[in-house]
């Protein structure tokens, strides 16, 4: 969804210009985040002027090959103000972006002018560090708020949802319990998350990749992150068989001897209308036909999104930006699994506070690893890309 920001010429995620050329504005465009439905008409023909994280200019520039004095690199919690055109009847306003914990330089935006406040969420999961950076902002009254609507549904089938926290250690606790080598569908950027609690628990393991742009995105995820780098490795020179942990594409074909992990929302769906609606009931992670499932969300749950929304006093206008996911929709039925060495226990989601401030009082954030599975470096630290803001 486009979004033309109420009383700025501020256009977020769309980069098809001809579609702004009657409003007769020099439009300031800004990028939430890398993902390909959040970019579209944006490539190395670009000549408008884009505003976006570190992490992800150096993807646009790296990846697009777009010119960078095209694109301006705004730090978290920084204010940025904005004049907009003199032959406008517009006032100057600023932005400030927030770190959006949905995939490598993922940001929310809020917008604040003279008279206004919006708000937009973006493609959001909302964790403790969300919830304290948009609280020190002192919001009481939004205009706009635009709102992460992916699993933000009427039957509030998503009300709540494993934290990120809750899926890595189900899917660590599975690694250890079957030792046997894997091959990761981590081709998606926002999953690194799950690829560096793996590398910090491995620490003598090197992680081949599949995929020449999927290594690309990750060389400039971590170019300021040697340590990481240097146990990925390119595709081509060696072979895949002789890893233990590899990245593969979903569309790959299986590698013999290998158990794909897939990290997945849409499975879980299935889970709740066999439990009628009951989603604690759930599993966090299964095996079947030689695929591990892990229920792993970069989208906020309702829950999460209204303990977000609960911290404003008067919101106008609560516009989604998409539509939300049917989790209704049929899909064909599964042949039996083949049954592992031991038995796979199945972890459901149970959360262990049912008050609405539980999001608050679990103080979940980015750091999802325990310290007792990093390693001895206290330097290495996660996620790597979490804390780069150069």
């Amino acid at each position: 969804m486009t979004i033309f920001v109420c009383n700025t010429n501020l256009v977020i995620d769309s980069f098809n210009t001809s579609e702004y050329r009657d409003l007769g504005l020099e439009i300031v465009y800004v990028l939430s985040h890398f993902h390909s439905d959040h970019r579209p008409g944006l490539d190395k023909n670009f000549r408008g002027r884009i505003i976006c994280s570190p992490i992800t200019s150096d993807l646009v520039e790296g990846s697009l090959g777009v010119n960078r004095c095209h694109i301006e690199r705004l730090q978290l919690g920084v204010w940025r103000k904005i004049d907009p055109p003199l032959e406008s009847n517009m006032k100057s306003y600023s932005i400030q972006f927030i770190d959006a914990n949905h995939c490598p330089g993922a940001i929310s935006i809020v917008i604040q002018g003279e008279d206004f406040t919006h708000f937009y969420m973006g493609d959001c999961r909302v964790d403790v560090n969300i919830l304290n950076s948009f609280s020190r902002l002192n919001i009481t009254h939004l205009g706009y708020c635009y709102v992460d609507s992916t699993f933000y549904d009427q039957e509030s089938l998503w009300d709540v949802m494993p934290k990120k926290s809750e899926s890595i250690r189900a899917l660590l606790g599975f690694l250890a319990r079957y030792p046997y080598k894997y091959a990761f569908e981590f081709e998606l950027l926002g999953s690194e998350q799950l690829l560096e609690s793996v590398l910090a628990t491995y620490p003598r393991d090197s992680v081949y990749v599949s995929s020449s742009s999927r290594y690309m995105e990750l060389e400039i995820v971590y170019a300021s992150n040697p340590r990481i780098l240097e146990r990925l490795v390119p595709p081509g020179g060696r072979d895949p068989e002789s890893f233990r942990f590899i990245i593969i594409n979903r569309k790959e074909s299986g590698i013999p001897g290998f158990i794909r992990v897939r990290a997945t929302t849409q499975r879980w769906a299935r889970h709740v209308e066999q439990n009628k609606g009951n989603s604690q009931s759930c599993p966090l992670i299964e095996f079947e036909n030689n695929m591990c499932y892990l229920f792993y969300s970069m989208h906020s749950s309702r829950r999460e999104i209204d303990s977000l929304l609960e911290r404003v006093s008067k919101i106008d206008h609560i516009v989604p930006i998409v539509p939300p996911i049917d989790p209704w929709k049929k899909t064909a039925p599964s042949q039996p699994s083949p049954p592992l060495p031991r038995r796979v226990r199945r972890e459901s989601f149970k959360p262990s506070i049912h008050d609405p401030s539980w999001l608050i009082e679990s103080h979940d954030s980015q750091e999802t690893v325990p310290a007792t599975l990093l390693a001895d470096d206290d330097s290495f630290q996660l996620p790597f890309w979490g804390t780069r803001l150069r």
